[in-house]
Formats: structure tokens, C-alpha cells, sequence
């Protein structure tokens, strides 16, 4: 849960921090476009981690942002060229995420973790090997005019792409087999009482039963 609070609202803070930047930038701006979002990043891991059913459908939410970016960064010019649709878009997945959550609960939280930890792997990997993977998730979410940035859809992005389908069709499996038979979240499944052996219920029965007066004949 605390993870997930920490992302979503780090990751809010940091596009309300890039897309308000200024051309010069802050003052001390590498401290804060980097010190803010962590330190509201982990305000929204405490909040979270202490009211952990807002932390389930937060789970569910940061899935559908990060399902939309990955959905929409499969052409070079974005799926969907329309700005006002594109937006549409990114705020529809999280709220539709969030909702399944309440009806799919156990089945949409195995699939979210799954998905938004090979979404991330593969961002990481990008950060190191500088494919360009990340400068479609930037493209969508930087829209700073001071801010040029350039997606290109190169070969290596595309390996990038079918890593990360890759990685969250595997963890899917694996969480699902690994969580077989168990049940977790706002709603909980009440286990059966168990059942008194015959012998333990006739003592009970023997116990809880009013003795009769003795009759002794005068």
C-alpha cells in the first residue's frame, strides 16, 4: 500500500512541478523537482499505509495510469493524436481501475502489481541504458513549451515494449499461483466455524445439563 501512495502522489506532484516549471527553472531546482515529489511521495505512503482501503483502489488507479501511458506510447506520434481525447484517456483508466477494484477486488490487485512492477523495471532499465522508452511516458505527461521532448519508437524501444508484456504476463501467473486459495482485502470472506467432534458435544451437553434433585424415600 505504501509504495503505491508513494508513486501516486509523487508522481502527481512531479507533473504539477514540471509542467509549472519556468524557463529558467526554480530556485535550486535540481533539489526540488527532486526533494518535493519524494517528500509528498512519502506523506501519500503514510496516508496509505494507515488508511489502507483508500491504499487498495490507489493500487488500482496507478495501474490504469501506468496501462494508459504504456498503451498509448505504442506509436511514435501516440496512439491517440487528439489531445483532448488523449487526456480523456489517461483519466478514464485510473477511475475505471479504481471502480473494478471494488467488484474484482482480489483478481484486479494481482493484476495491478504485476503490471506496474514490469512497468517499472522496464523504466529503470531505460534509465540506464538510454533507450528512449521514457520519453513517451514524458511526452505525455510533460506538456511544458519550455521542455522539448523527442520520442522516437526505435527498435529498442519496441524490445522495451514486449519486455515489459512479457515480464507482467509472467508475474501475473505467478502471483496467481502463488496467491491460489487466498483471500485478501476490503471485503472478507468469514471462515466457517469449525465443526464439535459427536463425543466433545455430548460432554457439553452432559456439563451444561441441570442436575435433578435427589429422591430419597423417607
Amino acid at each position: 500500500m505504501a509504495v503505491y501512495g508513494f508513486l501516486a502522489l509523487g508522481l502527481v506532484t512531479w507533473v504539477g512541478l514540471t509542467n509549472c516549471q519556468p524557463e529558467g527553472g526554480y530556485i535550486n531546482d535540481g533539489v526540488t523537482m527532486l526533494a518535493v515529489p519524494a517528500g509528498l511521495g512519502v506523506l501519500g505512503a503514510v496516508i496509505c499505509f494507515i488508511v489502507w482501503i483508500v491504499g487498495m483502489y490507489v493500487i488500482g488507479a496507478v495501474a490504469g495510469l501506468a496501462f494508459a501511458l504504456f498503451v498509448l506510447c505504442w506509436r511514435q506520434d501516440l496512439v491517440i493524436s487528439s489531445m483532448v481525447a488523449r487526456i480523456c484517456f489517461l483519466t478514464a483508466m485510473p477511475l475505471v481501475f479504481a471502480g473494478a477494484t471494488f467488484f474484482l477486488e482480489r483478481h484486479i490487485i494481482l493484476v495491478s502489481t504485476a503490471f506496474v512492477g514490469a512497468y517499472l523495471f522496464t523504466l529503470a532499465v531505460d534509465l540506464l541504458a538510454r533507450t528512449g522508452y521514457a520519453a513517451g511516458v514524458r511526452t505525455l505527461l510533460d506538456r511544458n513549451p519550455a521542455h522539448a521532448v523527442d520520442y522516437n519508437l526505435t527498435k529498442n524501444v519496441y524490445v522495451l515494449l514486449a519486455v515489459t508484456l512479457l515480464l507482467f504476463l509472467i508475474s501475473c501467473a505467478l502471483q496467481h499461483l502463488l496467491c491460489r486459495g487466498r483471500q485478501f482485502g476490503v471485503r472478507y470472506v468469514t471462515p466457517a466455524k469449525p465443526h464439535s467432534s459427536p463425543s466433545a458435544a455430548h460432554e457439553e451437553h452432559l456439563v451444561d445439563a441441570p442436575t435433578s434433585p435427589d429422591l430419597h424415600p423417607e
